[in-house]
């Protein structure tokens, strides 16, 4: 699961997502992991962030700082430094993807730049274009 590193602007809010996944100690249920992309909905609430058709949880504001449990306050990452996140190269734009939550080298359906990797492998600098738009790979 990507982390993010170092303390940059952000802002906290409720989670409104509800996910099968639990804590094997406690039972809690988690809606979203630390470094998931997320969006707030018009009714205040936190949600995993997708780019997929038809999609309206967009646009992706930033990242989960914390694994968190539906109905908590979770502190969103808006800027900074993301690292271990799967399949981001050197060179690359790094878009919010088809998959609620997850980043790709790829636009999904709805393309939103979210950010770029002039570092190292799996590693990118967040910065979220807020603006999105129906993606060039994904027309027939």
């Amino acid at each position: 699961m990507a982390m993010f590193a170092g303390e940059r602007e952000s802002f906290v809010a409720e989670v409104g997502q509800a996910d099968s996944q639990s804590d094997s100690v406690t039972g809690t249920a988690f809606a979203i992991e630390s470094g998931q992309a997320v969006t707030v909905r018009p009714d205040g609430l936190v949600y995993l962030a997708t780019a997929a058709a038809g999609a309206t949880d967009l646009p992706c504001v930033g990242v989960a700082s914390t694994r968190i449990c539906h109905g908590e306050m979770l502190t969103v990452r808006r800027h900074g430094e993301m690292r271990d996140v799967t399949d981001i190269t050197v060179g690359s734009r790094v878009y919010l993807s088809d998959t609620p939550g997850e980043f790709s080298i790829t636009a999904g359906n709805t393309e939103q730049f979210c950010g770029f990797s002039d570092q190292c492998d799996e590693q990118f600098y967040l910065d979220p274009d807020l603006t999105v738009a129906p993606s060039h790979t994904a027309e027939s």
